[in-house]
């Protein structure tokens, strides 16, 4: 799994990421399990909180928030993906 040695370091330098973790930092252990927590927050959740007037006139939108995690993690989905064709989840959930 690419990041798990500076995965919270990346987050901290950039300040939409850095409040959400921090939001939840109780929440992330500092494995892989915890950057996928992370990640997965991110996504489902859709940091909506973060339209927030200290980001701006209208703050980030959830698409606009997932894109900066994508920009900074941009190697985890295709890890994942790659994992998942690995042991022949893809084809699995595409016949489901």
């Amino acid at each position: 799994m690419p990041y798990l040695d500076d995965w919270i370091e990346r987050a901290k330098k950039n300040k939409l990421l850095e409040l959400f973790f921090n939001h939840r930092r109780d929440k992330y252990r500092l494995d892989a399990a915890g950057f996928l927590d992370f990640c997965y927050d991110i996504s489902i959740n859709r940091m909506e909180w973060c339209r927030s007037p200290r980001f701006g006139l209208d703050g980030y939108t959830p698409d606009e928030a997932e894109m900066v995690a994508m920009v900074t993690y941009p190697e985890v989905l295709p890890v994942i993906q790659e994992s998942l064709w690995k042991m022949n989840h893809l084809q699995k959930a595409y016949e489901s």
